[in-house]
């Protein structure tokens, strides 16, 4: 008995191998894609600090957080936008480190939470992880108060709209 082997047929077997690796490439080089452009998303615009102040006082200091205030002051409504930093927790208190940009402003604040119901479940979840997979996200419609009854300038969340991660 005789087995005949057809060329053709392994010829479309190894073409078939070979479309299936072209496909599991590009769908590794897309995915890889995807990746890159979601992790760069979620980062703020780059902004360099041009404000000596900032640069000469630790952000928790009152020359830092006075500052702050009057540069706030200075920007158009609504043209500051704000992103998260990082979770503090200090003296029994809960704090979102966050972001501050807008026209000539770079820089860092203070925003505290504890207290706060505002925000709803959004800032809610935020304590419940501890900032966990925060970090980078835009705090739209942010809205806070300025408490200065100790001396300082405490800046207290009053309201945030969305937290777009």
């Amino acid at each position: 008995m005789k087995v005949i082997i057809a060329p053709v047929y392994f010829g479309n077997l190894s073409k078939s191998r070979s479309v299936t690796m072209q496909i599991r490439s590009l769908l590794t080089l897309l995915l890889f894609t995807v990746a890159v452009v979601a992790v760069a998303s979620c980062d703020r615009p780059a902004c360099k600090n041009i404000n000596p102040v900032f640069d000469k006082y630790p952000v928790a200091s009152k020359e830092y957080k006075a500052e702050l205030v009057k540069q706030l002051n200075r920007q158009a409504p609504g043209k500051t936008r704000f992103w998260i930093d990082n979770y503090i927790e200090e003296n029994g208190r809960i704090y979102m480190g966050m972001f501050a940009q807008g026209e000539g402003l770079c820089a860092k604040g203070i925003l505290d939470i504890t207290d706060s119901a505002a925000g709803g479940f959004r800032i809610k979840h935020y304590k419940d992880v501890k900032g966990g997979g925060f970090s980078g996200a835009e705090l739209d419609g942010l809205s806070f108060r300025i408490d200065s009854s100790t001396g300082n300038y405490n800046f207290v969340l009053t309201d945030v709209a969305h937290i777009i991660d």
